[in-house]
């Protein structure tokens, strides 16, 4: 802990009482916030300097063991606010929650805003217990991740725990190094193409300038990829073949997903070979989505094939669907707690976009559309495969 309370019940800092020792020799006692139990301070020439109990203590809310990353990065923060004059409480104890969030921030009157800097692995259960608690008591909440849980070009379940999502940002988290004492964010976090790596864009902030618009939601330019749905065609003939040739891979292995997938399809009259190609085409924002991707589009097309042709489609009937898929176990989405299910809702939305590129979809307004023709499902591998290669669809043939 960075923080604890002298005789006169005041917050003093470990690294400024650091300071203050070299001059003043009179020792002073210092209590826990939460517990009240005795701490000393920790220090040398190396490690941050810090707050500890003196022996093993019951304390619920600081525990032993903080790295000297989490301790370093907490005072990071917090000199970052308190530059801009951001009103900023370091290790802030809520006694409501008996919660001590890294950083508690004013950047408005209204919502107080709680960082987390994690640096240390944490269970799912836990961080969903932590982040509802700061939720339910209006407390807006943001995790920074360490160097534990550098980004690269796939995510981990772990990772995912921390994304949010926002219409500036796409699905979004944030990173620390404390080292190098920058701050990054990584935005439009997105998979490419068929495979399971992802691209993003990254932000890099190295001072306090402009530190606090990261959770203030401001417009930063984010260059934003083109839809799959608006790829040119020898994109599009590309990404048909190899996601093509990823199902029938799958199929080979015999995973238990891709065998469910085909038990579905044979039920439903059709097989691998007769699915249509807009099972094929992969859409963006699939992120938050852990169900096969060929799996939930088949079942979503197969609801728009039991209507009538010229039927109008409302975004609330496909909301309604969507949703009877989540409860059916048809839609799986990643656990992520700092996105809301509507949010995640949104990354089936392209698919209908595409839909309406294809065809198959007309759209009258934002939130209706008439339902204009039928997918077209393949008679043969030779077909399907000239069909991909020439990038049209089967209905223009």
């Amino acid at each position: 802990m960075l923080v604890a309370l002298n005789q006169k019940n005041q917050h003093v800092y470990a690294d400024k009482l650091k300071t203050e020792r070299r001059t003043n020799t009179k020792k002073e006692e210092y209590i826990c916030p939460c517990c009240q139990a005795p701490v000393f301070l920790k220090q040398g020439k190396l490690k941050q300097a810090h707050f500890a109990h003196y022996h093993q203590t019951t304390c619920q809310v600081f525990s032993e063991g903080e790295t000297e990353e989490h301790l370093l990065g907490k005072k990071l923060l917090f000199e970052w606010f308190v530059k801009q004059g951001v009103p900023c409480q370091l290790e802030a104890y809520l006694p409501n929650l008996k919660q001590r969030p890294d950083l508690l921030v004013w950047l408005n009157s209204k919502t107080p805003i709680v960082i987390e800097f994690q640096c240390s692995s944490l269970s799912s259960d836990r961080m969903i217990e932590r982040t509802e608690g700061y939720q339910n008591n209006q407390y807006e909440v943001y995790w920074i991740l360490g160097s534990k849980f550098k980004f690269t070009q796939k995510l981990t379940s772990f990772q995912r725990l921390f994304m949010k999502k926002n219409k500036t940002y796409g699905y979004y988290l944030y990173s620390l190094d404390v080292y190098q004492r920058q701050l990054h964010l990584i935005s439009n976090i997105h998979q490419k193409k068929v495979s399971q790596q992802v691209a993003c864009e990254k932000t890099t902030f190295k001072s306090a300038g402009h530190f606090s618009d990261l959770f203030m939601k401001q417009a930063i330019e984010i260059k934003m990829e083109s839809p799959f749905y608006c790829r040119p065609q020898e994109t599009l003939k590309k990404e048909l073949l190899q996601s093509h040739l990823l199902l029938n891979r799958r199929r080979r292995y015999q995973e238990p997903e891709m065998v469910a997938f085909q038990k579905y399809i044979y039920r439903h009259g059709h097989s691998l070979v007769s699915l249509p190609m807009e099972v094929y085409l992969p859409v963006e924002n699939k992120v938050a989505i852990k169900t096969m991707p060929h799996f939930w589009k088949y079942i979503l097309l197969e609801w728009l094939v039991q209507k009538e042709l010229k039927t109008i489609l409302t975004k609330q009937e496909i909301d309604n669907q969507i949703k009877r898929m989540i409860d059916k176990q048809q839609l799986v989405f990643f656990t992520m707690p700092l996105v809301t299910l509507n949010e995640q809702i949104e990354s089936l939305l392209p698919f209908i976009e595409f839909l309406t590129t294809q065809g198959i979809l007309e759209k009258i307004t934002k939130k209706e559309w008439r339902i204009k023709a039928r997918p077209y499902y393949y008679l043969n591998e030779q077909e399907k495969i000239k069909d991909f290669s020439g990038t049209k669809t089967a209905m223009e043939n």
